[in-house]
């Protein structure tokens, strides 16, 4: 980057070629968007010290997190271990519900469609076949129930059950979300069985629906184990597991944790600021706000099936594949994410400026002509 060339800024930033981009996809890098002066800075220090963390330090780390989640309201949390990647913060989540029942109990209930990762067991526990093609058998102990089918849920869980699986967000399916209904019979099949809730929201930007985790936004309900990244970390590899007092098990105390001060300087520095803005609540009425003008701009197309919007995470729903909506937007200078096989994502940060929000609705609504105009070309030449 030249000293002539635009810093990146909340949503937007320049390639080598010069070319302005608007990334709705930011958020899981970072949930206050690019440019964020402060983390920045932390940063760079903790780049500059290079030194390799301690036990001292990763306990004063988790203790860090435990404060700053009881600083929301979230006081059931009283453990957390940060982790060099999702997977394994993931295999350590399954790895401590699969060892915690003395009397045995290794069943782990997740859903079709999902995806934990790729590791054998967060493979295992994912419910998408084509992952699991050419890979061999998979993990013994898991299996898959429908989302939001509450007697499939009830038929599956028992007393060899030892967590259910959930993201509460399908990422697989336009982002629809999870049902409150649903949710519930699962945190109530969990306290039955004595088997652990287990939260996957490492795909879900940090605070991205008004709430530190998207789950709380859809049901009343604590979970057991939350496992958070996106957005916690500027786009490095990292992940933290939450857990309250019904996470115990000999594993814990082998935790493979991140020892790097660089990854756990990004997650303090990004929950200290978001403190500092009051957010994610005050973030609430913003998102409504664009949803409803994105709404506007884009319900008119008739290939439009549906927009599914909880906060910053909006999953746009078409009857066209969705690799070609990514590729019109990649002509206007758009980035978008895939979540599902005819529907995109938005995982916007949880604070933009007015012109980040118009370039944005500039560029979707580009988008979509583009489209419109390419499917018609292509039904003139069938005819």
């Amino acid at each position: 980057m030249t000293d002539s060339t635009p810093t990146p800024q909340g949503l937007q930033y320049s390639d080598a070629g010069g070319r302005r981009w608007v990334d709705a996809t930011v958020g899981r890098i970072c949930a206050l968007g690019l440019g964020q002066v402060a983390i920045t800075n932390a940063m760079v220090d903790a780049a500059a010290a290079a030194v390799p963390l301690s036990d001292a330090d990763s306990t004063e780390f988790a203790a860090v997190l435990v404060d700053a989640m009881h600083g929301w309201g979230h006081d059931q949390w009283s453990q957390a271990y940060c982790l060099a990647s999702s997977d394994d913060a993931l295999e350590l989540a399954i790895r401590i519900a699969r060892t915690r029942k003395p009397t045995g109990g290794h069943k782990i209930v997740s859903l079709v469609g999902s995806d934990h990762g790729r590791t054998a067991a967060c493979l295992t526990a994912s419910g998408q076949p084509e992952l699991h093609e050419g890979y061999g058998p998979m993990v013994a102990g898991f299996a898959h129930v429908a989302p939001n089918d509450v007697d499939a849920l009830h038929n599956a869980v028992d007393g060899q059950t030892a967590a259910i699986l959930l993201s509460p967000l399908d990422l697989s399916n336009a982002a629809s979300p999870l049902s409150e209904d649903y949710l519930i019979a699962a945190r109530q099949l969990c306290d039955e069985h004595d088997a652990l809730l287990i939260i996957d929201e490492t795909k879900l930007c940090f605070g991205a629906s008004g709430q530190c985790l998207t789950v709380s936004s859809l049901a009343e309900l604590a979970p057991d184990v939350a496992v958070i990244a996106a957005g916690l970390f500027t786009g490095l590899p990292g992940a933290i597991v939450l857990g309250n007092d019904r996470m115990r098990s000999e594993q814990v105390a082998i935790v493979p944790e991140c020892r790097s001060s660089l990854i756990q300087t990004a997650a303090v520095a990004t929950l200290a600021t978001m403190r500092q803005l009051e957010l994610p609540n005050s973030a609430v009425d913003a998102h409504r706000e664009l949803a409803v003008a994105l709404a506007k701009r884009i319900s008119g197309f008739d290939f439009l099936r549906d927009i599914h919007h909880c906060g910053a995470t909006i999953g746009i729903d078409t009857d066209l594949p969705a690799e070609q909506i990514i590729q019109a937007a990649t002509k206007t200078g758009l980035c978008l994410g895939v979540c599902g096989q005819t529907a995109v994502l938005m995982q916007l940060p949880l604070i933009m400026e007015p012109s980040d929000q118009q370039e944005l609705l500039d560029r979707i609504g580009e988008t979509m002509e583009i489209v419109e105009r390419e499917t018609a070309q292509l039904t003139t030449a069938s005819d």
